[in-house]
């Protein structure tokens, strides 16, 4: 999903920058990227004004050279390798060196098992070319671009201060060039070969924890206090793409819009029915009139299927996306929003279909 290759790509290369206070946001048109203002009161104790005030702007220069890359990356490279997209790095055909071993030996098989074990040892072995291509870009090519990127800061903060270096910024800029490299290596492993993970079993609190930590990567100042309640370890089969994007979504909604530091979130889930599990997700919210404006244009909309066109503008993600992943259950009442006025939350139930969700 756009959500998954997209934000949390981003959200894994720019984590050790992020963590160093380096970057910056674009100003309104999106041409510009705001001066560092964090950085820049740091070095005005230490240095001249007007040279702390050059090097915030670097910094801004480095945020959008950085991000520049690291889109470039997601829309060129992260994606299927088609005629439209000829530096994809996902190839879904066979490789030739592959296939023709495949043919000379599929001749002497005996059985429809045997065919099947070939072909299984085929798809594998071709996975694995293919994903050894995707890891070599990542290492190589793609790391050299992010490292020059860090090269260009690093002699640019070096010319500004007229010295070799310029603490406390240059140890920063170091330790966000180490951790940047940790998360090159981390990504490169995500293109490796793995069985399938629908098939395995997670519990909701396995699920909410995935999507947690997605969360947390993407936004590092986000650290809500989550509890699970009901039946922890109730299995979910094949559900957890489902399950990961919505719990994505709906710590997403709370990371921007509950404006409390430390939100709580309590994540309930109710296998008392023999058809549905139902799931509430309830967060803090600190403007109750503003969660109850929402909650109503958000069931407004789901009942009448407003939401459909939401999508392009939001990348498939946001409550649109919720509701075009609930249309698929068949409960009669899937999704809806309600708000707590005394206990400030809002909360968002969900019911999911067994028969839907491949699990019963």
């Amino acid at each position: 999903s756009l959500r998954i290759r997209h934000g949390t790509v981003a959200g894994q290369l720019r984590r050790g920058c992020a963590e160093e206070r380096l970057l910056t946001t674009a100003d309104s048109d999106g041409d510009r990227y705001d001066i560092n203002q964090h950085w820049f009161d740091i070095l005005c104790e230490n240095i001249p004004v007007g040279v702390a005030a050059v090097v915030a702007e670097r910094l801004g220069d480095f945020s959008k050279s950085l991000d520049a890359l690291i889109s470039e990356f997601s829309d060129k490279n992260l994606q299927i390798l088609t005629d439209d997209k000829p530096h994809g790095l996902v190839a879904t055909g066979f490789d030739d060196r592959i296939l023709l071993g495949f043919f000379s030996d599929v001749i002497s098989l005996k059985s429809m098992d045997d065919f099947l074990d070939a072909f299984s040892d085929l798809f594998w072995s071709n996975l694995e070319i293919s994903l050894s291509k995707a890891r070599a870009f990542i290492e190589n090519d793609f790391r050299g671009a992010m490292m020059e990127l860090f090269d260009i800061l690093e002699t640019g903060v070096q010319t500004d201060a007229n010295a070799s270096s310029l603490p406390p910024i240059s140890d920063a800029i170091v330790r966000a060039r180490t951790m940047t490299n940790q998360s090159i290596d981390e990504v490169s492993q995500w293109f490796s070969a793995s069985k399938n993970s629908e098939s395995s079993v997670f519990s909701i609190p396995d699920l909410g924890r995935i999507s947690l930590e997605i969360a947390k990567r993407l936004n590092p100042d986000f650290k809500p206090i989550v509890e699970f309640s009901g039946e922890e370890s109730w299995p979910i089969y094949y559900g957890l793409v489902t399950f990961t994007d919505v719990f994505g979504v709906l710590f997403d909604n709370v990371a921007r819009h509950s404006g409390v530091q430390e939100p709580s979130v309590i994540i309930s889930t109710d296998t008392s029915d023999a058809e549905v599990i139902k799931i509430q997700f309830a967060s803090d919210c600190s403007d109750v009139g503003r969660a109850l404006a929402a909650a109503q244009k958000a069931n407004s909309k789901f009942l009448d299927g407003n939401y459909s066109s939401d999508l392009t503008a939001e990348g498939g993600t946001g409550l649109a996306k919720l509701s075009k992943i609930m249309r698929g259950s068949n409960s009669p009442q899937p999704f809806y929003v309600s708000v707590d006025e005394q206990k400030k939350t809002f909360n968002v139930h969900l019911e999911f279909t067994y028969v839907t969700l491949g699990s019963g």
